[in-house]
């Protein structure tokens, strides 16, 4: 937890300071800066991929909310991954796992809206590399994985393009695919229970507006998890109720606007209200949840994922 103490406090260089931390770990990076985002990637040796399947790009952003110490958001899910980068090179078993940092998630005065993402801007890099063939790649975004015993994989990509008519489209087909695959695996780690709900938009956003197939997990407390669930359900049936918001809560816009504001705070589960605030201190993460993680991202790992049977058809109608 040393690591993690430094990384949050108030006067950290978080770019520099991950550097340092990576390479003294003797993992090498590599830095794509687009349009002053710096989208740190941990560069593992090429004999551990195969080329017969698809590249999981692991994800978590390393900048924070200003002035908070961003101990679970997103400090907790960055030192996993490290953590699972340095395991990856001492087994030196092929995995077909990349890792990446990415900057500017949170948004502020400096970083007003998801085009300024720095998840945005590497899915336009990616979707212009790769054309109209995403089949390469499967993308895992991981936020607010320091606290909690159960996994959460979020519906909100999937809700959106329902909203949008967009199920018929490869991008929506892919998601459901990758989502059936992380349950699948959520599934094979011991005792653990894990869940299926709409969440508030991370890195997964900009990566699906580059049409680039993703899915946010997170962990929540049981109990929190389970009356998010029902709150949510609640909520929704009532906004199905008024016919305002086309029958559920758009985590797109802004959850603290004046038209949500009191709708959406009365459904946020307490683990969720100490984002962004300075309250999300190092002492509320739990080793547990350290513990869980670690046997989810080995399982990410070792998991083959075929090559996508759907190719992109453009969303953008």
């Amino acid at each position: 937890m040393e690591m993690l103490k430094e990384f949050c406090s108030s006067g950290c260089d978080r770019f520099d300071f991950l550097q340092s931390y990576l390479h003294g770990l003797g993992i090498r990076t590599k830095i794509l800066e687009i349009s002053g985002s710096r989208n740190i990637f941990l560069e593992l040796p090429k004999e551990q991929f195969y080329p017969d399947a698809q590249i999981k790009v692991l994800t978590a952003h390393y900048d924070r909310a200003p002035g908070t110490p961003g101990a679970n958001d997103n400090s907790a899910a960055v030192l996993q991954l490290a953590a699972l980068a340095c395991r990856l090179l001492c087994r030196g078993r092929k995995h077909n796992t990349l890792i990446v940092f990415t900057d500017h998630e949170e948004i502020t005065e400096e970083n007003p809206s998801v085009q300024t993402q720095g998840a945005y801007k590497l899915g336009q890099y990616l979707a212009r590399w790769q054309g109209h063939d995403n089949s390469q790649f499967a993308f895992f975004n991981f936020d607010l994985c320091g606290v909690g015993d159960t996994l959460i994989v979020s519906t909100a990509s999937e809700s959106l393009l329902e909203k949008r008519g967009l199920i018929g489209t490869s991008i929506y087909r892919r998601i459901r695919e990758l989502r059936e695959s992380v349950l699948d695996i959520m599934g094979r780690v011991r005792e653990c229970p894990c869940f299926r709900i709409e969440t508030p938009f991370s890195d997964n956003i900009g990566l699906l507006l580059n049409e680039l197939p993703s899915v946010l997990i997170t962990l929540l407390p049981y109990q929190e998890a389970v009356q998010y669930r029902s709150r949510y359900r609640m909520l929704t049936d009532q906004l199905r109720a008024s016919g305002d918001l086309e029958g559920a809560p758009d985590f797109l816009q802004d959850p603290f606007s004046s038209r949500l504001r009191d709708n959406i705070r009365t459904i946020i589960p307490g683990t969720w209200e100490r984002m962004h605030s300075p309250d999300d201190r190092l002492e509320t993460l739990e080793q547990g949840a350290f513990q869980l993680m670690e046997q989810l991202l080995d399982r990410c790992a070792a998991t083959e994922l075929p090559l996508s049977r759907f190719v992109a058809n453009s969303v953008h109608r």
